[in-house]
């Protein structure tokens, strides 16, 4: 059987580290990291990948997001070129 990895904790922040620091990697937040067992994922490591998430609504994308892409005349968009 293999061995539980671990996975250290930041309580401030919640970033993650396979290994053991001082303080966090993240934040920086010192003897904040707390030893935790990874979770193994079900099923086999070569299935299937989980779904895509739901593309965004357009309304939640800002105007200067949509200005950086064209319409190809495929009707792919594409980036605009600077």
């Amino acid at each position: 059987m293999a061995r539980a990895k671990s996975v250290y904790v930041c309580s401030e922040c919640g970033a993650s580290a396979l290994q053991w620091f001082g303080t966090c990697p993240a934040c920086g937040a010192a003897g904040t990291l707390s030893e935790t067992i990874a979770e193994r994922a079900s099923g086999h490591r070569y299935a299937a990948p989980a779904p895509a998430a739901a593309p965004a609504a357009e309304s939640s994308v800002g105007a200067p997001a949509l200005r950086a892409w064209a319409v190809a005349s495929s009707g792919v968009p594409v980036p605009r070129r600077a």
